[in-house]
């Protein structure tokens, strides 16, 4: 919470002027036997009253506050730790994990008394699942959701901390909850509406280690990052005054990536020096990249490059950052895919050496950092692998996918790729590549592949598929070996619709 204490303190000005009538009589009974000329000095006093309009000009300084008026606080979210309830402890919490689990959400599971061709009324439930790899029947149940949340749930990379939103409406308060699987408790962080901040969607991110999350919330004239705690404690890392946006955690949590406009507008708090409040300075879109070590709290720029919400940085490894420039829904000729390191403090563009204007969406970094599988789209559309020093290892032109349909997943060994489809347009079977862009596995639907993922250590590939014999069309979530063969379906005894959140370990 905070406080603001606002005092007013007004001083009368009427008592002074009384001593000034009682001095005058006195003083004027002598001057008058003298000559009437000694009343012309003190119409000289008038003179000195001259200096009444030295004190207008002291009203002036009140046109530097005419910026107040022009931005008023905006209403914030509020750090609650409220609406307390109870969660029931998994088992593995107490054994451990001793592999990989996919977490996944199934909306509007039905009944089996029904036959799956009779329709019948959603729930309006969904559940959140962890499944291990290869045993559907050994999935666990963790929490049960309104479908108004959607994928608006976030796992921590152990699976212990779970944040998620409820919006209005729900029966329950509205806001940013968090549930910690390892006391059960399950309670509302921060009251909010929305998680649209300052006309940015807000996506907390998970450190390595899952004790934490970097969020992005809106100040009173501007956003900041705050680090909220698994326990319910946060605290402010930037506090910067300006629009700090898309936090990123390094894979060993050293380094936290962001995006800020602080060196365009220092500031948009009113009567800061450098502000840009109450100037024609539009809100901003985006921001450069920076970087904040987490052991100091020191903050560095990297690169010049202006970064907009679909371009957002992601790490490569510890020690690069990949981050794009361009959005050609929005009319850029072109897509530009860059790539900085932390250790140098430098970034550079990496670009085709053949290609004038490129348009690359939907990459994949390797995680050595030495290549990037990206869709190549023009006039046809491409899966295309490029060498840092901006080389092409090759292209593959018969895997067409819809513009902005493309997903990828880097082995984390980086010597193979499995390529698929995103929303259910995921015209192929399950395809995995080599580091030159040789086919592993080219499979025939079904099952189709949509939006692969390897696991932690690479032993398995989980992604979304369709199958010719389900009657409804609905993707269910797959696992296969890490050539993209065998897959097993884990959700085949699940109705309703399914969304693979990705892997704990």
């Amino acid at each position: 919470m905070l406080v603001i204490g606002a005092t007013a303190c007004t001083i009368s000005a009427g008592p002074a002027p009384t001593p000034t009538p009682t001095d005058p009589p006195p003083s004027t009974q002598t001057p008058l036997p003298t000559a009437t000329q000694t009343p012309l000095p003190t119409a000289t006093a008038t003179v000195t009253q001259t200096p009444l309009p030295t004190a207008t000009p002291t009203i002036t300084p009140t046109a530097t506050q005419t910026p107040l008026p022009t931005t008023t606080p905006a209403e914030v979210a509020a750090f609650t730790s409220d609406n307390w309830g109870q969660t029931d402890i998994p088992a593995f919490v107490n054994s451990g994990l001793v592999e990989p689990y996919i977490a996944f959400l199934n909306l509007n599971d039905r009944d089996n008394l029904g036959g799956v061709l009779t329709p019948q009324p959603g729930t309006g439930v969904q559940t959140l699942y962890y499944s291990p790899p290869r045993n559907r029947a050994a999935r666990i149940e963790i929490l049960q959701l309104p479908e108004s949340t959607g994928n608006r749930v976030y796992v921590a990379p152990d699976g212990l901390g779970i944040a998620y939103f409820i919006e209005a409406g729900e029966g329950r308060a509205p806001g940013l909850y968090l549930s910690e699987l390892e006391s059960g408790l399950d309670i509302r962080l921060i009251s909010m509406d929305t998680l649209l901040q300052r006309g940015f969607v807000v996506e907390p991110a998970w450190q390595p280690d899952g004790e934490a999350f970097a969020m992005m919330l809106a100040t009173g004239y501007a956003t900041d990052i705050f680090l909220v705690q698994r326990d319910g404690l946060w605290r402010n890392l930037t506090q910067s005054g300006a629009y700090d946006l898309f936090p990123a955690f390094s894979p060993n949590g050293d380094y936290l990536a962001f995006v800020s406009d602080r060196e365009v507008c220092p500031t948009w708090i009113p009567e800061q020096p450098g502000t840009c409040d109450g100037t024609d300075t539009p809100p901003p879109d985006g921001g450069h990249l920076h970087v904040m070590e987490m052991a100091t709290g020191e903050v560095t720029k990297l690169a010049d490059v202006w970064i907009t919400p679909g371009n957002a940085p992601q790490w490569v490894n510890d020690r690069q950052i990949a981050f794009a420039a361009g959005e050609p829904l929005f009319g850029d000729t072109e897509r530009t895919l860059w790539l900085a390191d932390v250790q140098s403090g430098q970034s550079r563009e990496v670009r085709p050496q053949d290609v004038a204007s490129p348009l690359m969406l939907a990459e994949a970094w390797s995680p050595d950092g030495t290549q990037v599988l990206y869709q190549a789209a023009g006039v046809d559309s491409s899966v295309s692998l490029l060498g840092v020093n901006g080389s092409t290892v090759g292209s593959l032109s018969q895997f067409n996918y819809p513009r902005y349909g493309v997903a990828a997943s880097w082995a984390p060994n980086s010597d193979t790729v499995a390529v698929g489809g995103v929303g259910g347009q995921c015209p192929f079977g399950a395809t995995v590549l080599d580091d030159t862009l040789g086919v592993v596995t080219n499979g025939n639907p079904p099952p189709s592949m949509c939006t692969p993922r390897y696991s932690p250590a690479g032993e398995y590939i989980a992604f979304t598929g369709v199958s010719l014999n389900r009657f409804d069309g609905r993707a269910d979530v797959y696992v296969a070996n890490p050539n993209g063969q065998s897959a097993l379906n884990m959700t085949g005894d699940l109705r309703g619709t399914m969304t693979l959140l990705g892997w704990i370990r």
